[in-house]
């Protein structure tokens, strides 16, 4: 089952990310994708909050299909 993570600019399907890179100055965020699709580049609000619920989706194994805020 899908987990989607709902950012105030995107919505993020989270089993379809192949590798994510982190840049701290200016917190950035590279997605890229198991599907081939060109990387999504997050950016300030929607880079932490990404962080943030990844973090918790990956080290507390939410069982939720949809992650909010």
């Amino acid at each position: 089952m899908a987990a989607f993570l709902t950012l105030p600019n995107f919505i993020v399907n989270l089993e379809a990310i192949q590798m994510i890179k982190i840049s701290p100055d200016p917190l950035t965020v590279l997605i890229f994708w198991t599907s081939g699709y060109e990387e999504t580049m997050l950016q300030g609000e929607d880079a932490l909050r990404f962080i943030d619920a990844v973090d918790k989706y990956s080290i507390n194994g939410f069982n939720n299909s949809t992650l909010h805020d």
